[in-house]
């Protein structure tokens, strides 16, 4: 059955006691799936508050050495599924900004002195889904998908400033883990667009991607590519 919920409610993590913000390291390993070989490495600090709410999250982005090639800024507001974000590329100069207010989705993109931005209207009939906010859906309808539901909603393609309708569901599920998996509706974006494969365990955290990434590849020059990689990212917790 598909579930199109309306209302956005707010995330509800599990409860801890009452204490300062606290701060999360985690570390993702990105490889390629047919070869195996390490195609970067991501570094996420997550700060929660007192009562275990999203506030913000830097990621940044490596390759074999210790300095950055690109930082992630995500601020969580009223609305987890769709945090405001500044993504920064450092390999070709340019910087994506997504916010958003009641009515609408601004996007603006600018490499090097070049600046594009774009308004996207808010559809009301089903969630709208910003970058790392596909993970606060999945915990948000972590009932209704395990019990069998699926999940439509609105993903934001950053790189064309374009709303694509997703539908998100469960796989399969064993002792310790949960196998999501998310497709595009439309059989044409399916043409190039492949199923991102996602598991979770128990406690809701996100253990391995599986699929196209947010992260431009390179080239063989070692120039930014108009493409981005695919990618397996395994994720260690401390």
């Amino acid at each position: 059955m598909l579930v199109k919920p309306v209302i956005i409610v707010l995330l509800s993590l599990v409860v801890l006691p009452l204490q300062a913000q606290q701060q999360l390291a985690i570390e993702g390993i990105a490889k390629d799936p047919d070869k195996g070989q390490v195609l970067y490495r991501e570094s996420l600090k997550i700060t929660t508050d007192s009562k275990q709410r999203l506030v913000d999250a830097t990621v940044s982005y490596f390759y074999t050495d210790d300095k950055a090639f690109a930082i992630k800024s995500l601020t969580y507001g009223d609305e987890p599924l769709m945090p405001d974000l500044i993504f920064n590329d450092f390999r070709n100069d340019s910087q994506t900004q997504v916010r958003h207010d009641n009515k609408q989705l601004y996007v603006n993109y600018r490499i090097k002195d070049e600046l594009t931005s774009k308004k996207l209207p808010l559809p009301s009939d089903k969630p709208v889904v910003v970058d790392a906010g596909f993970e606060r859906l999945i915990q948000q309808y972590w009932l209704q998908l395990v019990a069998g539901n699926a999940i439509s909603f609105y993903f934001l393609a950053i790189d064309r400033a374009k709303l694509v309708e997703f539908t998100l569901s469960k796989l399969n599920q064993s002792a310790d883990t949960v196998v999501f998996e998310i497709k595009p509706d439309s059989f044409w974006v399916s043409l190039v667009v492949d199923p991102i494969t996602l598991v979770f365990d128990k406690q809701q955290r996100l253990l391995r991607f599986s699929g196209l990434t947010n992260i431009a590849a390179l080239d063989d020059t070692g120039q930014v590519a108009n493409h981005n990689y695919q990618a397996t990212i395994q994720y260690r917790y401390p």
